[in-house]
């Protein structure tokens, strides 16, 4: 797996789970994510919000809110590794 450029966009070359909404569902009481999946999706929400900035100068909430989200993974995944 690689971070590449596709299309207009940076993403992985492969998938990093099963197209299933990158959610399991144990029950109807529970959702388990995984940390990892999460944060590469913050980032990937944030290239393609910067992509609509132009058009929609209100991307920007979404394009900081997925930039914060990605950097609190990141320093999740630090501290338990």
């Amino acid at each position: 797996m690689a971070l590449r450029w596709i299309g207009n966009g940076w993403r992985f070359s492969q998938p990093l789970m099963p197209a299933v909404n990158r959610l399991e569902i144990m029950g109807e009481k529970y959702l388990i994510t995984d940390g990892f999946v999460e944060t590469v999706s913050a980032f990937e929400t944030l290239s393609d919000e910067l992509q609509r900035i132009a058009s929609d100068p209100y991307r920007w909430k979404w394009a900081i809110l997925a930039l914060h989200s990605g950097l609190q993974g990141i320093l999740n995944i630090g501290v338990k590794s």
